[in-house]
């Protein structure tokens, strides 16, 4: 078996020292190399989603289980904060009465700009969203607000929400042939967005591809997402390696010395 493993991601720095341990793990074990890199590549996904967003690197030490949960609450509050920030809830009733009251034409027309804003449905409101928010998520301050009712406020939100999980939803092709879970909320999205995965395993080449090819306005994150995979997977092999060094089931010098 060659020492070469061949990772086609552009992690860089994290994907060689992944592929170093790896290659290691595959040297001193007794099992197939097919079975150690596809239990590592199963965990390297498992990690993947929990540092993609929503979940912003929420999961369990223990088995690196994404906290799905924790995840899109968290997205579905920041979608809240952000519409409480680009929205000024008025009663349209309320500005109807002002507008006849109104005597100054200046005022009339800003009256009447906010009775316009007010009779917008909800999609309205989520293009204003979508149209100023930033590609990090932040709302820019002093940006014109949005007059709207607070039942067209809800309608956004929801709407909204129903885009949360795209950006995971490119790692459930590799999480599929790899038997790893995932919410529905995620899966939702797969016709869009399911990714790709390819693990091929020879006698000079074992090559594990998993794409997340994701035009979402989160798709920035995926490079930071697979770094911190690779990171989190290779420290878990180094840490195991040491532990059979430590309990006398692999010698020093086999495992970091040849």
């Amino acid at each position: 078996m060659s020492n070469e493993i061949l990772i086609t991601t552009n992690a860089g720095y994290f994907s060689e020292r992944f592929a170093r341990y790896l290659a290691r793990s595959i040297q001193i074990t007794r099992r197939t190399a097919e079975e150690v890199v596809r239990e590592q590549a199963k965990m390297l996904v498992q990690v993947a989603f929990a540092y993609t967003p929503p979940m912003g690197g929420q999961y369990r030490k223990r088995d690196k289980t994404a906290k799905f949960p924790k995840g899109y609450r968290a997205s579905h509050k920041a979608i809240e904060r952000t519409l409480k920030l680009a929205t000024i809830i008025k009663n349209r009733d309320v500005i109807g009465r002002a507008l006849r009251k109104a005597r100054d034409e200046g005022k009339r027309e800003q009256l009447k700009a906010i009775l316009e804003e007010l009779d917008e449905p909800a999609q309205r409101v989520v293009a204003y969203v979508r149209q100023y928010q930033r590609p990090n998520k932040q709302w820019p301050k002093n940006n014109q607000k949005f007059h709207t009712t607070k039942e067209k406020r809800n309608q956004a939100v929801t709407i909204l929400a129903r885009t949360i999980g795209v950006t995971a939803a490119g790692w459930c092709a590799a999480a599929d042939r790899l038997g790893v879970s995932y919410p529905e909320w995620i899966a939702r999205w797969k016709a869009r967005n399911a990714g790709t995965m390819t693990i091929r395993v020879e006698p000079t080449l074992i090559q594990f591809t998993a794409r997340n090819a994701n035009k979402h306005s989160d798709a920035g994150a995926i490079q930071r997402s697979l770094d911190s995979a690779f990171e989190v997977q290779a420290n878990a092999m180094r840490r195991s390696l040491i532990s059979a060094i430590s309990d006398g089931v692999l010698r020093r010098e086999d495992v970091f010395g040849r």
